[in-house]
């Protein structure tokens, strides 16, 4: 079960996160999942693995019109590992390519965190 809401110039009580929150919180996510899951198959050493995003839905549009998510990774692996590694991440993620589908372009970094 999860809620949703909307702020109060939706007539909600931004009590909890808006659908669309949820959508862009599902993209973190996905990206997350998957890349722990590849990491699993290339043996890639690491401590700690986070995704954040952001997305750009500017004034009056209906929807988000693009986003950026950066993947911060603590490891010692070499970075070309970790980018091939987060390269087949989103291009599997399913919903990375729902947004894909709908024309919202994702952009995605990597932070290495020593």
């Amino acid at each position: 079960e999860i809620e949703s809401d909307q702020p109060p110039s939706y007539g909600g009580e931004d009590s909890a996160p808006t659908p669309l929150d949820l959508v862009v919180m599902g993209l973190a996510g996905c990206i997350n999942v998957i890349f722990v899951m590849i990491a699993g198959k290339m043996r890639l050493n690491f401590e700690s693995v986070w995704v954040e995003v952001e997305a750009d839905k500017p004034k009056g549009a209906k929807t988000i019109e693009g986003a950026k998510a950066v993947l911060k990774i603590k490891s010692g692996d070499k970075k070309e590992k970790i980018k091939k590694c987060l390269d087949q991440a989103l291009a599997t993620c399913p919903v990375g390519v729902i947004f894909e589908k709908a024309g919202i372009k994702v952009n995605c970094e990597l932070e290495i965190v020593k």
